[in-house]
């Protein structure tokens, strides 16, 4: 599935460039290299939004919720990685993006038992 394969490698770019990641994400648009790193974030957001969208009309995910909400609170729990995620912490690289995608496709709630 596309939707996944794109929080996949959105992972793994976030512990390669981790630094950078942080650095980008503190722009606030004051420099014209800022201007082109922060248009060059909305295009990203463009992008997650509407590979939502397609997993929506394909019928992968629940359609009930807005592609660019979805898209922007994926990105804001990525992002926010940078901050706290080391590699060579408790938990790998691996387990972090299995984490993630448990949250998106399954949520927190414990499975439902069968009664």
């Amino acid at each position: 599935m596309r939707f996944e394969a794109f929080i996949r490698e959105m992972v793994q770019i976030l512990i390669d460039y981790q630094p950078f990641v942080r650095l980008l994400l503190r722009l606030r648009g004051n420099s014209p290299a800022e201007l082109r790193a922060l248009t060059r974030r909305r295009e990203f957001d463009a992008r997650m939004s509407a590979i939502v969208l397609q997993a929506q009309l394909a019928g992968l995910i629940r359609d009930d919720l807005d592609p660019t909400v979805v898209a922007r609170l994926l990105f804001g729990a990525m992002n926010s990685t940078v901050d706290w995620f080391r590699p060579s912490g408790r938990v790998s690289p691996d387990e972090l993006t299995e984490a993630l995608l448990a949250l998106v496709f399954h949520g927190v709630a414990a499975p439902a038992t069968g009664a």
